[in-house]
């Protein structure tokens, strides 16, 4: 045996595992043999299959179980997904979409009080852990200084924030031109956007996940 490894330039390890596991070339990038490989027939139709129209805004992990549901199974998730990729066509196919164009927010200056007023809702601790409670307050973005607010409630309603509005300008006498507000729900209620939008009153929403 050790004249053959001699020969061959290979050690008496390699032989003893030829013996036992065969001569395949188990190097990385090696040619291997897959006993369950699709033919190329069976690609080209399970890629038309996942390239309909009907599957065009769906994942591979989407695909695949709604042909199940129709009974039919042509490979898995993994290899739907391989096979998009050599051909280039994991991409979002997003021509079905209307371009949708994002513009810059108008931008609120004030030269006086009570033109344009801010809303937030202030999120409290309390002294039992993961329990908090919730105040609205409103202020005059001219100088900062608060013209209203309600008292601190257990939860977010946008009830709250419509009452708050209405008795506030009440008292006040006044009707800002502008309100702005972060995108949170109680600040988009309908009951409050419908009092500030029949009193004429501007509304402005800060960008998605950017605060007030």
């Amino acid at each position: 045996m050790n004249d053959a490894c001699a020969l061959l330039d290979i050690s008496r390890r390699t032989l003893q595992r030829w013996r036992t596991e065969g001569l395949g070339d188990r190097r990385k990038g090696a040619v291997k043999r897959i006993p369950r490989q699709l033919s190329a027939k069976e690609r080209e139709l399970f890629y038309r299959t996942a390239t309909e129209q009907r599957f065009q805004d769906m994942t591979p992990a989407e695909i695949v179980p709604t042909l199940l549901d129709e009974g039919i199974y042509l490979a898995s998730e993994r290899t739907l997904y391989r096979l998009l990729k050599a051909r280039a066509a994991l991409a979002p196919r997003q021509e079905s979409h209307a371009s949708v164009r994002h513009t810059r927010p108008v931008e609120l200056s004030t030269t006086g009080p009570n033109q344009v007023w801010t809303s937030d809702i202030t999120c409290l601790r309390t002294d039992l852990k993961g329990l908090f409670k919730f105040a609205y307050v409103i202020e005059d973005l001219f100088d900062r200084s608060i013209v209203g607010w309600r008292t601190v409630h257990d939860w977010e309603d946008p009830e709250y924030g419509k009452e708050l509005f209405a008795r506030v300008m009440r008292d006040l006498g006044v009707v800002p031109q502008f309100v702005h507000a972060d995108n949170g729900g109680p600040m988009k209620g309908v009951a409050l956007v419908a009092l500030l939008y029949r009193l004429g009153v501007g509304l402005s929403y800060s960008r998605p996940r950017a605060p007030g």
